[in-house]
């Protein structure tokens, strides 16, 4: 009977020992695993935030070249306007000396009339004379 006991003993001790052993293999696989989620989840992070950051590099570029369109739009239209006034002045100022010119050959002509007509009277009052 105390061979009985002795062997009860032993298997208890061997089925313990194996438990022990399962439950520290368990506990070493959970750690494993914790341990690998832990990294998948920091790589995902890292990933996440690097593409976030070139997103927003990207985003940021586009701004600047958007920005510098409208910029070179605004100063090409500022252009056409000056030069548009300025095409307007010359126009005005060519016609004003066109009516000057004008109006200068009107009194011209005028003088000459009126040269002509005192020309004409001198010859009148000459005959006038003569006879």
């Amino acid at each position: 009977s105390r061979a009985a006991a002795t062997a009860t003993a032993v298997a208890a001790t061997a089925a313990e020992e194996e438990a022990a052993g399962a439950a520290k293999a368990a506990e070493e696989r959970a750690a494993a695993e914790t341990a690998a989620t832990a990294e998948a989840a920091r790589v995902a992070e890292e990933e996440a935030a690097t593409k976030a950051s070139k997103e927003a590099a990207a985003a940021a570029e586009a701004a600047r070249v958007e920005e510098e369109a409208a910029a070179a739009a605004q100063a090409a239209e500022a252009q056409a306007a000056e030069e548009e006034a300025a095409a307007e002045a010359a126009r005005l100022a060519a016609e004003a000396k066109a009516a000057r010119a004008a109006e200068e050959a009107k009194r011209a002509a005028e003088k000459e009339e009126a040269a002509a007509e005192a020309a004409e009277a001198a010859a009148i009052s000459d005959r006038g004379a003569e006879t």
